[in-house]
């Protein structure tokens, strides 16, 4: 779907339920110890928010070579 400086975002479904996800995969090894924590910034406030007009944060993964925000 997109490519930025630290990894991409692709277009995939859930397992079970078949519905529609973006996921957005960072490369650790790119990432700046300030970049690391802008991202878990991210994670924590898309977590909290409930608002038809803002993407909603489903699933966080923690993989060895990549973050993977869904």
């Amino acid at each position: 779907m997109g490519e930025g400086a630290f990894g991409e975002v692709r277009f995939c479904h859930h397992k079970i339920t078949g519905e529609a996800r973006a996921v957005k995969l960072i490369q650790k090894g790119k990432l700046t110890a300030e970049k690391k924590v802008a991202i878990f910034n991210e994670f924590e406030i898309l977590k909290s928010l409930d608002h038809p007009n803002i993407v909603c944060l489903y699933e966080f993964y923690d993989e060895p070579n990549f973050y993977c925000i869904v």
